[in-house]
């Protein structure tokens, strides 16, 4: 089953995939939702965006990303990277890093 959020653009309600969503960036007042073949700008905030998504399933990594945990290919204190795009990294933020890992599941 597919979790979607609905945003309005135009006068129109519109769904947002949150199952194949491959990452979340800001941009000022708006927000960039990037999926495999396409990006959707929606005029929002993230953390208002972050509220709204699925609990457990996404992360904030950054001031300016949100990404789905299960897309999280591998990662450390400093940068991330996504299946969808492992030759891209997304910085991590010092005050964000300990707060993705009270959220994982991690072993030592």
């Amino acid at each position: 089953m597919h979790e979607f959020i609905f945003f309005p653009q135009k006068g129109y309600l519109y769904p947002l995939n949150t199952e194949t969503l491959i990452m979340i960036e800001a941009a000022e007042n708006y927000v960039k939702c990037f999926y495999e073949e396409e990006m959707i700008t929606i005029r929002t905030g993230l953390t208002k965006m972050m509220s709204k998504l699925p609990r457990g399933k996404f992360i904030q990594v950054s001031r300016i990303h949100i990404v789905p945990v299960k897309e999280i290919m591998k990662f450390n204190k400093e940068e991330l990277y996504l299946y969808h795009a492992p030759e891209k990294p997304i910085g991590v933020g010092k005050q964000f890093y300990p707060k993705i890992m009270e959220q994982l599941v991690v072993l030592e």
